[in-house]
């Protein structure tokens, strides 16, 4: 059997590959190990509750994503997040405390002390730029001081990744910010540049705040992707190998 393209993993990357080349009228062959496609974005429902296996919503300014909404024919189960969601807490001491979300609740904030919110402020003149192989730990220290980084970015990266800071690598796990530093010299100055540059080519376009999910979860889209694909999506198909035919295997 020949294909014109083979993808390896169902997860949400490899679903919309693989659907992307599907309606470029490309032969295409999903491989998915597990018994459901679909990765970490998958719902499901226990006793009356969504339940999210990873990421649980995604930003206003996600234009590619509300794009493969459109292309699935789900944007009518698009779900806003309610007004209450833009509050967000940090464990600090075994206290739940109210993240920072401008100006004024940062400077208010007891989840930093008084030289960590200094040393945060100042990272616009903190101009140095880190090597590829730091990790997102190394990274966001460098940026906003040894504390903010433990308590601010640390909550960050665990709410992105679930994974260790110190085994991330920061140029791959968090390109834009990445470039902010090595375009701008600087967060706040590549944020700056970065919010400039998306309000001209949004210019004309909706604009989207805040945070989206599907009714019915996240799980909504990657089910819409797999069905989509249809017998071009194998689950339960391990590989265990990939080899060129000139290898005679």
């Amino acid at each position: 059997m020949t294909r014109d393209a083979l993808v390896v993993g169902g997860g949400v990357a490899g679903l919309t590959a693989a659907f992307d080349l599907a309606r470029r009228g490309r032969d295409v062959l999903l491989l998915e190990a597990e018994a459901e496609a679909g990765g970490n974005v998958r719902t499901a429902a226990r006793d009356g509750y969504l339940l999210e296996r990873g990421p649980h919503s995604f930003l206003g300014s996600a234009d590619r994503l509300f794009d493969l909404a459109s292309s699935l024919g789900i944007l009518d189960r698009l779900a806003p997040a309610r007004a209450a969601a833009a509050n967000r807490f940090i464990v600090r001491d075994g206290v739940p405390r109210k993240a920072p979300s401008g100006l004024l609740s940062f400077l208010g904030t007891d989840l930093l002390g008084p030289r960590a919110k200094l040393r945060l402020a100042a990272e616009p003149l903190i101009t140095r730029r880190g090597s590829p192989d730091d990790t997102a730990a190394t990274f966001f220290a460098r940026r906003f001081g040894a504390e903010a980084a433990s308590i601010l970015a640390g909550a960050f990266v665990n709410g992105v990744y679930a994974g260790d800071p110190d085994r991330l690598e920061a140029a791959s796990a968090f390109p834009l910010f990445w470039s902010f530093e090595q375009e701008h010299g600087g967060m706040i100055r590549g944020a700056l540049a970065h919010a400039r540059r998306r309000r001209r080519e949004r210019r004309g376009l909706a604009r989207r705040r805040g945070l989206y999910s599907f009714a019915g979860g996240l799980g909504v889209l990657t089910r819409a992707l797999w069905e989509a694909l249809g017998p071009r999506c194998r689950t339960g198909a391990r590989v265990t190998a990939v080899a060129s035919p000139r290898d005679g295997r």
